[in-house]
C-alpha cells in the first residue's frame, strides 16, 4: 500500500468517524414552571436535548391564572409567538378557560431566559391592567 492510498483511506475513515459522532448541543437554559402565581415548581438550569437550540419563555393571563413557563425550545418550531400563543388559547379552551393576554419569547445563549432576563412579565402586567 502506497503512502498516498493510506492517507486517502485514513482521511476517509476518519470522515466517516466525524460524521457518525452526534453534534454536541451545549446550551443551558433555565427551567421553571408557574401554572399560578402561587403555584410555581422551579427546576433550576438545565442541559437542553439535542433538538433544542434556544431557551424559552411563554406567559399567558386567563380569569383563573397567571401562568409562565422557562424552557428549552426550538427555534423551528416553538419561537412563533402567534403559533404558540394559538396554541395555548386552544389548550386552555378545552378547560373552559380564555386567554386574555399571551406571550412568548425565545432566546440564545445560556440561561438567556432566567426570570428578569426578558421583558414578558412587564408586558403581561401591562396587558392585564389595560381597560
Amino acid at each position: 500500500m502506497t503512502l498516498k492510498i493510506f492517507l486517502a483511506m485514513s482521511v476517509w475513515m476518519l470522515c466517516v468517524i466525524l460524521v457518525n459522532i452526534p453534534p454536541a448541543n451545549s446550551i443551558r437554559c433555565y427551567y421553571k414552571a408557574c401554572f399560578d402565581i402561587s403555584q410555581c415548581r422551579t427546576y433550576g438550569n438545565i442541559d437542553c436535548s439535542e433538538h433544542d437550540d434556544k431557551c424559552g419563555h411563554a406567559s399567558f393571563i386567563t380569569e383563573a391564572r397567571e401562568a409562565s413557563i422557562w424552557n428549552c425550545t426550538r427555534s423551528s418550531r416553538d419561537c412563533n409567538q402567534e403559533r404558540v400563543c394559538r396554541r395555548l388559547t386552544a389548550a386552555m379552551a378545552r378547560h373552559n378557560e380564555t386567554v386574555s393576554a399571551c406571550s412568548e419569547n425565545c432566546c440564545d445563549g445560556d440561561l438567556c431566559n432566567a426570570p428578569g432576563s426578558t421583558s414578558i412579565s412587564l408586558f403581561i402586567l401591562i396587558v392585564k391592567y389595560l381597560p
